[in-house]
């Protein structure tokens, strides 16, 4: 009986490494550009000859910025509740890197917690989707998920 449930255990570990496996593979094409721009603040404001006196002023982001915030925000690893899990492990702005760092397989809810934290606030909130480029969150995130999905991937690994 017990080897009968810890084979279920472990498929069900699989399924959810599966699923992702399949959603982080969207995103890894991002890796080698958010890694040269970590450090780099990626928005500058428009700004134009008397705009100031007529208009608001509003950030101008660097297109892959854009489509990479685009394409994270069609994966099905956005949480539109993060912020609960900032509440229930107490983490607060600044400390993502952190966690990311000791995070473990059960963990991974929380790290996409940070990734729909950063997209979803940059909607509103101007200059949040260039923070997770200038302080690398997007990027350790990325490669903790991949990393954790690949170490406890049990399907057979091929040369191919």
């Amino acid at each position: 009986m017990d080897d009968l449930l810890s084979r279920s255990n472990q498929l069900e570990r699989q399924e959810m490494v599966e699923a992702y496996q399949k959603e982080i593979k969207k995103l890894l094409p991002f890796v080698p550009w958010l890694t040269e721009k970590r450090g780099q603040y990626l928005a500058t404001t428009f700004q134009e000859e008397g705009i100031a006196e007529s208009s608001v002023a509003f950030p101008v982001y660097d297109g892959t910025l854009l489509n990479f915030i685009k394409v994270l925000s069609a994966t099905n690893i956005m949480n539109k509740n993060y912020l609960y899990d900032y509440r229930k492990y107490r983490i607060k702005e600044g400390e993502e890197l952190d966690f990311i760092r000791r995070a473990d397989l059960k963990h991974l809810p929380v790290i996409c917690s940070f990734l729909s934290r950063y997209a979803m606030r940059g909607r509103t909130k101007g200059k949040v989707w260039a923070e997770g480029v200038l302080n690398g969150v997007y990027l350790e995130s990325i490669i903790k998920i991949r990393d954790l999905v690949d170490k406890y991937d049990i399907r057979p690994k091929t040369g191919l």
